[in-house]
């Protein structure tokens, strides 16, 4: 018994690995965490820009749709005349 509590013993070698272990592991949090945040900061920027660019196309389609009424009253207006 006392061989596995003596300072070289199986007991120590044990406490001092999972010791180890245990700062691998906060190691390997600590870069999971940048890498989630890296990824977050990617996401919100191509999020953003997406949200833009579909802005963009609304407001294009809302032209469009103004300019193809005005045309199709032009062309109703002008058939009209012609009878």
């Amino acid at each position: 018994m006392r061989l596995n509590l003596d300072p070289s013993g199986l007991l120590s070698y044990r406490t001092s690995a999972l010791s180890e272990e245990l700062e691998g592991i906060a190691d390997e949090r600590v870069d999971m965490e940048e890498r989630l945040e890296s990824s977050e900061e990617r996401l919100r920027a191509s999020f953003l820009a997406n949200d833009l660019i579909i802005s963009n196309l609304n407001t294009t389609s809302g032209f469009l749709s103004s300019q193809l009424r005005l045309l199709e009253n032009l062309v109703n207006s002008s058939s009209k005349d012609d009878s």
